[in-house]
């Protein structure tokens, strides 16, 4: 059985690990992306990246394509590509993987094709039930179609037990970052800076902030890991409550598991269990981040350690291979 993949811009870690967990499974999995995919390129068998992509090149590729379903990652202002691939398919089914909604993004730009990319799927995947819930408040329903949870887990391959590299200590954030006091951002994290100063370590997914120590976007996998180890804590939420983050699990969570690193949440609900396992500690307020700065890190690591592995996307693959299958 073959797969093809297919994201607006890029296909991201999720999709790659994905599409890891279903190589270890027998699937084979193309992929079809404006942009090279920047970690685990060989997840895929073959990768077709056309940078200047329009709809009717979408539909030739996948008319082309002699892969038996077309996955589709779904991401913010992307949906458009489930519409391209529902005309392409024939007889194919289509499977839409929900990574972002942008209903959920209060300040986002609408994406006019959210719904109507969502209604071309013959099956969906979704990272949880409570993204699953909050969809449905916007019309966007699985109703008697098949639909399974694929959680934002990291791949085994990436775990490290330690790192050569210098401990720099400290918490550290990976991801997309806003600068100081941007408009309608919900990544504006001075705050946190203006709290623990240099103890606030930053790999930017975007443009570098004007705040907390920055450090170079690192798009090698395994070298991300290994920096990520040198931090005694990893920052997983917002300062103030954000609706996309009430009911998402950031990928960058177990990538912290995956370093050996514990973690401190803060208006990620879904990540309240890993703070109850010991793995990490959870606050309401971004005042109390200095008090937890001051803990011994060393007994959250080695609860991390302990059980990290449950927390792997291999071990969770199983109902998407399920409905692969039941589709073909």
């Amino acid at each position: 059985m073959r797969s093809l993949m297919v994201s607006a811009n890029y296909l991201d870690i999720r999709a790659s690990r994905c599409a890891l967990a279903l190589k270890e499974n027998g699937i084979e999995v193309d992929a079809l992306t404006w942009r090279h995919p920047p970690q685990l390129r060989h997840a895929y068998r073959d990768i077709t990246v056309d940078p200047l992509m329009g709809w009717e090149d979408v539909v030739r590729h996948i008319k082309k394509s002699t892969a038996d379903i077309i996955h589709v990652h779904c991401e913010l202002h992307g949906y458009w590509v489930a519409v391209a691939a529902r005309e392409a398919a024939g007889d194919r089914p289509v499977i839409c993987d929900i990574h972002d909604l942008n209903c959920a993004r209060p300040h986002a730009i609408p994406e006019p094709y959210e719904v109507e990319g969502f209604d071309c799927g013959d099956a969906y995947i979704w990272v949880n039930e409570l993204q699953r819930d909050y969809a449905y408040k916007w019309n966007m329903r699985a109703g008697d179609k098949p639909e399974v949870y694929l959680n934002n887990f990291v791949t085994s391959s990436a775990f490290i037990d330690k790192t050569p590299l210098p401990h720099l200590g400290g918490l550290v954030y990976a991801g997309g970052i806003a600068k100081r006091g941007e408009l309608d951002s919900e990544r504006d994290f001075s705050p946190i800076a203006d709290l623990i100063g240099d103890a606030f370590h930053i790999y930017p997914g975007g443009e570098d902030p004007d705040y907390g120590v920055n450090h170079p976007q690192e798009s090698r996998y395994p070298l991300y890991i290994q920096r990520l180890a040198r931090h005694d804590w990893g920052l997983v939420g917002t300062p103030t409550p954000q609706t996309s983050w009430l009911q998402s699990m950031p990928t960058k969570t177990t990538e912290y598991f995956a370093a050996g690193i514990p973690v401190v949440v803060i208006n990620v609900p879904t990540c309240d269990e890993f703070a109850e396992r010991g793995m990490g500690v959870k606050i309401d307020d971004i005042r109390d981040i200095p008090k937890v700065l001051s803990l011994d890190p060393r007994p959250y690591r080695k609860a991390v350690m302990a059980q990290r592995s449950q927390f792997t996307v291999e071990r969770i693959i199983g109902p998407v291979v399920d409905m692969y299958r039941g589709l073909v």
